[in-house]
């Protein structure tokens, strides 16, 4: 864990997303903190020093707190100044975040690199209150080779709500 992603750590999702809408950042109030805390932390524009003036006396010091350093004082700078001596004269890449894996090419084996892959998607209206089409869905897919593959199926509801269910396939 870098040590920009140790200092967000500390930070709530409502500081979060208060930062990333300063700095610019496509974040938005539906993703988890984790997503957040991910955007702002993989973003090159949001650099520790550009994040900690923003923040208040108690979040700097939150982010002292989590990062092991003392957290006294009153005022803001000092404790900016104490979070960034760590990392002053190290390269932005010494301390950049890892790239995310890449997707996996359709058809990817169980086991093959992590990711999803949006293959197919339908939708269910209701006709009236009293008429509901039946829940039945078909997907067609042609594997590359045969071996055995992991499917899943998500289910998103209008409101937001999910479910997901995987199951292994074997193919010969």
């Amino acid at each position: 864990m870098t040590y920009k992603r140790r200092a967000l750590q500390a930070l709530t999702k409502a500081d979060l997303l208060e930062l990333a809408r300063q700095l610019e950042l496509d974040a938005v109030a539906r993703m988890t903190v984790d997503e957040v805390r991910g955007v702002v932390a993989r973003s090159r524009r949001a650099t520790l020093d550009k994040i900690l003036p923003l923040l208040s006396r108690d979040g700097l010091k939150a982010v002292c707190a989590e990062l092991g350093l003392a957290t006294e004082g009153r005022e803001r700078q000092p404790i900016v100044e104490r979070i960034l001596a760590p990392v002053q004269g190290k390269s932005e890449e010494e301390e950049a975040e890892p790239e995310p894996p890449a997707a996996p090419e359709v058809g990817a084996k169980v086991g093959a690199a992590g990711g999803q892959v949006q293959m197919w998607q339908s939708f269910r209206v209701r006709r009236s209150a009293s008429q509901v089409e039946p829940l039945v869905f078909v997907a067609e897919f042609k594997y590359p080779e045969p071996g055995r593959y992991r499917v899943a199926a998500r289910v998103t509801d209008v409101f937001g709500n999910d479910g997901i269910a995987t199951v292994n396939v074997e193919v010969r």
